[in-house]
């Protein structure tokens, strides 16, 4: 915790060490007095939390490039490569940006499916879970639901990385758990159900839409509104996208 006093010299600390200055100046900041002798104690204190910024910056504008370059692999179904890659930023994740959940349960996401497709689907399994208490939209969610959770998400990564005949059987299986342990009136359900409705589009399969309808369905029997407003609007721009233009207008309507 920084002391007041270090909070209102740090816009001076600051210019300071953006200068290149290398006397250490005597700081007057309204009733606030530092002497030299003391200056060089916060000097060294201001430079460390440069530096930590500075560091954590820099990883954060690399996060996308790794992932990217994990993703690569996959493709090249280099899978121990890719498992490699996640890890390292993961654990990385741990030595800068140990209090921050940026992008980290995308990480582990991707991990899990690396671990997924190269036949560990016990460790796909943990880390998928581990996935999931890094977000914060997931981390309270009840046991029951865990593991149908968990193979929707590796469902999803699989779908973002093109493999969508698998990723169909995941979806499948996670809808199907969900529905047995939580009944049909749940939201993940319908977080699931347009998964399918995704996959299906890119199969070209005409069925895509009973699914996104499903989705629907779900949150209005749950009177989710905010939740069916929204995807409501989102599904009445996808009817726009394929011309058929008064569903969408009842679609809008309703939302």
């Amino acid at each position: 915790m920084l002391s007041s006093s270090f909070k209102k010299a740090l816009p001076i600390l600051t210019k300071y060490i953006l200068n290149g200055c290398t006397k250490a100046p005597s700081i007057s900041y309204n009733s606030l007095s530092i002497p030299n002798h003391k200056f060089t104690s916060l000097h060294h204190i201001s430079l460390q939390f440069f530096a930590k910024k500075t560091k954590k910056f820099k990883f954060f504008d690399t996060v996308e490039k790794i992932i990217k370059k994990g993703l690569k692999h996959l493709e090249k179904k280099e899978y121990s490569k890719a498992a490699q890659m996640f890890q390292d930023l993961a654990n990385e994740y741990n030595t800068v940006a140990k209090n921050e959940s940026y992008k980290l349960s995308e990480v582990l996401m991707y991990l899990g499916v690396s671990y997924y497709l190269e036949g560990n689907s016990e460790k796909a399994i943990d880390t998928i879970k581990n996935s999931l208490q890094q977000n914060e939209e997931t981390k309270n969610i009840s046991e029951e639901k865990v593991l149908p959770r968990v193979y929707h998400e590796l469902s999803v990564g699989l779908k973002k990385i093109g493999k969508f005949d698998e990723a169909l059987k995941l979806a499948e299986t996670a809808t199907d758990m969900l529905t047995k342990a939580v009944g049909e009136k749940d939201d993940d359900l319908a977080l699931m159900y347009d998964n399918i409705g995704d996959i299906l589009t890119e199969q070209k399969n005409p069925d895509y839409l009973d699914y996104y309808k499903k989705a629907a369905d779900v949150y209005e029997n749950n009177e989710s509104l905010d939740k069916l407003a929204t995807y409501l609007v989102e599904l009445g721009h996808h009817y726009v996208d394929i011309k058929r233009l008064d569903e969408a207008a009842e679609l809008y309507q309703k939302a």
